[in-house]
């Protein structure tokens, strides 16, 4: 592992720069997943309003 090799090697900033470096890549996958669910979660209540409001009328 490359953070590893740097570290062992007495390059600790360079590993703390590539370790912050991934996080940030992690971080904006951790965010665009979020804003997918955020996504669906709001047309799933949009349905769900759909079909209360049709069992309301049909009743």
């Amino acid at each position: 592992m490359k953070v590893c090799n740097l570290y062992d090697n007495g390059q600790i900033q360079d590993a703390v720069k590539a370790l912050r470096k991934h996080r940030c890549s992690l971080m904006d996958s951790l965010h665009k997943s979020q804003e997918r669910v955020d996504c669906l979660d709001f047309l799933v209540r949009r349905m769900e309003k759909a079909i209360n409001y049709e069992n309301k009328v049909n009743v």
